[in-house]
């Protein structure tokens, strides 16, 4: 007897586009700061588009209207994913239901939030060490998350959509290290392969990643379509 479908028929995830703080940590990759806190004018969970991150909002939304139309959209909470997926609907010429999902939210960086490297060896010493001993995935900063902390969110809520979603299309709007565990967790990857990812593909600012249930390959599984697409 063939098993039913518990997958939606598609997962679509698509990282937000562009806010100051991006910025700011391009421009510390580039040119490390003697500064010991990065200056931001709000909490990381209010920071909104740059006009730069609007456009790129708007593009994929473009990108995303040639898609089979989705069912749902689900988006983080954060503003920054809130106004990107109000930009991609404006674009896809209907209007999904949309949900905000604290599950999808930001990793948390627990005391190390708007330190530079700088700033954490001079105020947490005993913690960069730390950091540097255990590693960036399983490090786990006081008050913040690990990955596998994020990955047990995610992994709840890939059961949320099985349930209410078998079936849909869906689209996400999230942020880069919840994309990543997405696909650590429907790939079952390794934390060699998931840093691999990390290390030498930065995600951009809107770009579009997605899953498909692929029944003659996969039987009930989501499969990667593609990775990172911003045109």
């Amino acid at each position: 007897m063939e098993e039913e479908q518990r997958w939606p028929s598609s997962l679509v995830l698509v990282r937000h586009g562009e806010t100051s703080l991006n910025l700011i940590k391009e421009r510390l990759k580039k040119k490390p700061t003697k500064d010991l806190i990065i200056k931001t004018p709000c909490r990381d969970m209010d920071l909104p588009l740059t006009k730069k991150g609007i456009k790129q909002a708007k593009s994929a939304g473009r990108l995303l209207k040639k898609y089979p139309k989705f069912d749902v959209i689900i988006t983080s909470p954060y503003t920054r994913t809130k106004q990107t997926a109000d930009e991609i609907i404006k674009e896809l010429g209907y209007k999904p239901k949309i949900y905000f999902e604290e599950r999808t939210r930001e990793k948390d960086f627990g005391v190390f939030d708007r330190y530079t490297k700088e700033g954490k060896k001079r105020y947490w010493p005993e913690e960069y060490d730390r950091e540097k001993w255990e590693g960036k995935y399983y490090y786990r900063p006081p008050g913040g998350e690990n990955y596998p902390d994020v990955a047990l969110r995610i992994h709840s809520f890939l059961g949320t959509i099985i349930r209410k979603y078998s079936k849909k299309r869906i689209l996400v709007v999230t942020h880069s290290i919840i994309i990543l565990l997405f696909r650590k967790l429907l790939e079952h990857l390794s934390e060699k392969e998931l840093l691999d990812i990390h290390d030498n593909e930065d995600l951009k600012n809107c770009s579009i990643s997605s899953f498909i249930f692929d029944k003659e390959k996969n039987k009930n599984k989501l499969i990667l379509k593609e990775w990172n697409r911003v045109k």
